[in-house]
């Protein structure tokens, strides 16, 4: 779906240290952020931003990269996701 807290084909899972997750909801092109209950804490996006989480297994950063244009959006210390 379109809406906040929906999904259009995410492509990756990470968890976050406080519990909660970050989904990269490729084509909703955003991110978004849930708590440890599952609530919507933010989202944000761009057109045309389709984002993708990539983990780091060697130090457990999760890499926030742009699928449209192969760029970095932002990098978190988190567990290692989907």
């Amino acid at each position: 779906g379109q809406r906040p807290g929906f999904f259009n084909e995410p492509h990756g899972v990470a968890a976050l240290p406080s519990g909660g997750w970050v989904v990269a909801d490729t084509y909703n092109n955003r991110i978004q952020m849930f708590n440890a209950n599952g609530g919507l804490r933010l989202y944000a996006g761009a057109p045309g931003l389709r984002p993708h989480i990539s983990n780091d297994p060697h130090d457990e950063q999760v890499h926030i990269v742009s699928l449209h244009d192969e760029r970095v959006l932002g990098t978190a210390r988190g567990n290692r996701g989907n």
